[in-house]
């Protein structure tokens, strides 16, 4: 049954995609300004487990840290598709799940996103008002979709997360929610820039950065202008949830200080660019065989039409004996 209230999620994500849209987008929860989140009206936080909190990084650590102490513990709950689901009817992994976390984590009968009621139910006896949730988690269908078709969708705030501690499973599923996402967001001429959506300038793509071609176009103009050409101005921010990132930390460029390290550096570019060009060449040895087939085909279909109509005209009917009378 938990699979057919999945199914039934996933067609409703396929008829309308804008469910599929957070409202932030981090890389991790280090991001968040959890007290700005709090005085703006939020009450409680759910929490996905995988690459959101089980492994301990230590800015990570901080953010949750903040989290608790900003919304106290019995106002954060952690909801997983395995701990506490019926992956795990014993509830051995949430229990330790809890215990490490010190944070309750929630026993439900139906997966995400099917359990947003059972969530609301769980706030309700918690709060004397309404709750008003943060949904933290790395996957569109699920955690996502859990916050966008709750009650009152417009009083909970899905907050993505995109850093991914550890190889993600069903990768192709998730290539398929951002490819969605990216749809959504081009079809509307919107961007995620500092962590949320804006307005998208010229050159910009769905992520808030410059696209390919039209840094190949800058490319172009600055070779034949022999200046150098400024990028495209940025609009200033208008989204008002921009208020709850927290600008990213400065990151200072790490070089190598021995020959080893650099051929460890080098070989990383490399790789990343081997990887690109072999995509390329693949597609083009893909739509020249393609090409060469075709053509092939055209030019023997024409051969033998050819021959047909000359063995047709080479035809000759010879003409009836005459027999000499005697």
């Amino acid at each position: 049954m938990s699979n057919f209230h999945r199914s039934v999620f996933a067609l409703r994500a396929l008829l309308r995609p804008r469910l599929l849209v957070p409202g932030i987008k981090v890389d991790t929860i280090a991001r968040l300004d959890f007290p700005a989140l709090k005085r703006a009206g939020y009450t409680g936080v759910v929490f996905d487990r995988d690459n959101c909190l089980t492994i301990p990084h230590c800015d990570t650590l901080d953010a949750w840290t903040r989290c608790k102490s900003t919304f106290g513990k019995d106002n954060m709950l952690i909801v997983s598709n395995s701990a506490g689901s019926s992956d795990d009817p014993l509830g051995i992994q949430a229990e330790s799940l809890a215990y490490n976390l010190q944070v309750p984590v929630f026993r439900h009968k139906y997966k995400k996103p099917a359990c947003g009621e059972e969530i609301i139910r769980y706030f309700r006896h918690k709060q004397l008002q309404a709750p008003r949730l943060l949904i933290i988690g790395d996957r569109l269908l699920t955690d996502v979709l859990l916050s966008t078709t709750l009650p009152s969708p417009n009083d909970h705030l899905p907050i993505w997360t995109t850093r991914l501690w550890k190889t993600p499973d069903l990768a192709l599923l998730r290539f398929i929610e951002k490819t969605i996402l990216r749809l959504v967001l081009w079809r509307q001429n919107q961007t995620f820039r500092d962590g949320v959506i804006e307005q998208r300038a010229k050159g910009e793509t769905w992520l808030g950065k410059e696209g390919s071609i039209w840094w190949i176009r800058r490319w172009a103009l600055r070779a034949i202008r022999r200046k150098h050409i400024p990028p495209e101005p940025v609009p200033p921010q208008t989204n008002p949830l921009a208020k709850f990132v927290l600008p990213a930390p400065a990151v200072l460029p790490w070089r190598p200080t021995t020959g080893l390290g650099w051929t460890w550096y080098y070989s990383k570019i490399l790789a990343k660019y081997a990887g690109t060009i072999t995509w390329v060449v693949v597609v083009w040895i893909w739509i020249g065989s393609r090409m060469a087939v075709t053509k092939t085909w055209a030019l023997a279909s024409r051969r033998i039409r050819e021959a047909k109509i000359r063995s047709a005209q080479g035809v000759v009917v010879s003409p009836p004996a005459k027999f000499k009378s005697s």
